[in-house]
């Protein structure tokens, strides 16, 4: 068990019942093995097999529109209502098993990026093939991405990059362009210039068809395998690779990162906010780490199968985590930590109360009992 959460500074007094509840489910968390989940965040959810999905590995968010949650996995697709799932799979009479990509074209539309089958539209509970290059029959495609101005990135193996844009389709291959394939990730710059990464050749800067630039280990990437790309407006590109983190313009960052935390296989990197960075990894066991002005924490802790490999934070500040053992909901993250820097030198909470005077008093497993004075928890 880990540090204690509260709502906010301004509003601590809890009711009982309610901060039991949450301890009761942590508990739950506890019996199952997932005693060193994320101790910044609480309460939180674990959706499974058990609970709907039809595959425990989610590599993809989405949410659309209407307001219902999209998730790729290596077993189908599924929608979520926030209740219960409704799963498209080969077994329910649709072409989707090894999903590598989901994204909302236009509202309602879904297009479903599928390791083998291929790229599909999806309206309304109906499906059909997107056609747009008869030679790419039987190739495989490894991810399906919508950037922020609606363009739309897609990478098959062999095929190079498709761009969608507005009408038009243009595509980037090792024949009609510098790129080198197989690519495995992309991103759109800011300027307009594409950023391409591939399996074993490090990462390409292409503008108007023409070759930018080139990195690679002789550049300072932890790996020439580039697994995501997020450009930042302030001009910064953070690379995920199979061995660490590459930033360019702040070297501090990814120096940081890649010491305190070895040869980490990085999957996925979200920009919540000019300030909130999101990693997920999905080796040494995983985790989950959170960047915040410039400070890196480690939030989500690893154990033996378990591993995150996307983050999405919607509108109203719920996070969805797809991780190897399924979909890991945090609703309303606007909680205070509580910890070991606030007093508490045992963070395995037991039990949680509140006196008749409004006091705080938190139960530990190792270190006897603790009350809240003036932010500090003490012990008694």
């Amino acid at each position: 068990m880990n540090n204690l959460c509260f709502k906010s500074k301004e509003n601590k007094r809890f009711e009982y019942f309610y901060l039991n509840s949450i301890i009761t489910f942590w508990v739950f968390l506890n019996i199952l093995g997932f005693s060193n989940l994320i101790a910044k965040n609480c309460p939180q959810k674990l959706f499974t097999v058990d609970e709907g999905l039809p595959q425990s590995n989610v590599t993809d968010i989405i949410k659309d529109s209407y307001g219902f949650i999209w998730l790729a996995t290596n077993g189908g697709l599924a929608k979520f209502d926030g209740t219960s799932f409704t799963n498209y799979t080969i077994n329910t009479g649709y072409p989707f098993n090894l999903v590598v990509g989901i994204i909302e074209k236009e509202p309602g539309v879904i297009w479903v990026a599928d390791y083998i089958t291929g790229l599909w539209e999806f309206d309304n509970d109906q499906v059909k093939k997107i056609v747009f290059d008869d030679s790419l029959s039987g190739k495989r495609l490894n991810f399906l991405l919508k950037t922020d101005d609606g363009t739309v990135l897609m990478g098959a193996e062999p095929g190079g990059l498709y761009i969608f844009e507005n009408d038009s389709i243009t595509n980037l291959n090792s024949k009609n362009s510098p790129v080198i394939e197989p690519i495995i990730s992309a991103a759109i710059d800011y300027d307009g210039s594409a950023w391409i990464g591939t399996y074993k050749d490090g990462v390409q800067k292409i503008k108007n068809g023409q070759l930018i630039t080139t990195l690679t280990e002789k550049n300072g990437l932890p790996s020439n395998e580039i697994r995501y790309i997020t450009p930042r407006k302030n001009g910064q590109v953070w690379f995920g690779t199979s061995k660490g983190l590459y930033v360019i313009n702040d070297n501090i960052i990814s120096q940081n990162f890649n010491y305190n935390f070895p040869d980490r296989f990085i999957k996925h990197i979200y920009e919540e906010t000019e300030n909130s960075i999101w990693i997920s990894s999905i080796n040494k066991g995983g985790g989950l780490f959170h960047i915040y002005n410039n400070r890196i924490e480690e939030v989500m802790r690893n154990f033996s199968g378990f591993y995150t490999s996307y983050v999405y934070v919607d509108e109203t500040s719920n996070q969805f985590i797809g991780t190897s053992k399924g979909l890991l909901i945090i609703p309303d993250r606007n909680f205070i930590n509580y910890g070991i820097e606030d007093g508490l030198n045992d963070t395995y909470v037991t039990s949680v109360a509140q006196d008749k005077n409004g006091t705080i008093w938190v139960g530990t497993q190792n270190d006897g009992l603790y009350y809240l004075h003036k932010e500090i928890f003490e012990p008694y």
